[in-house]
């Protein structure tokens, strides 16, 4: 699907990093996930924001670290 901003989120990664937003936007607003992947501070709360709820190691090495962190970014949790 279409992906916004910096770290191409796409609107359900967003929604299941908790749709984070910018302060005084509510989640439900229709602005609320483009004004958020769009801005770099709120974007990188949001792929926070699923990396603690999708974090895993992908790889099977015994660490989770960036490299995990970028394969669950590009190819999801």
């Amino acid at each position: 699907g279409d992906a916004c901003g910096l770290f191409r989120i796409t609107w359900a990664y967003w929604a299941d990093a908790g749709k984070p937003t910018l302060p005084g936007i509510s989640p439900d607003s229709p602005d609320a996930y483009a004004s958020c992947t769009n801005d770099p501070h709120c974007a990188a709360d949001c792929v926070q924001g699923y990396m603690r709820k999708f974090g895993q190691d992908c790889n099977g090495d015994g660490v989770v670290n960036c490299y995990d962190y970028m394969a669950i970014h590009k190819l999801g949790g």
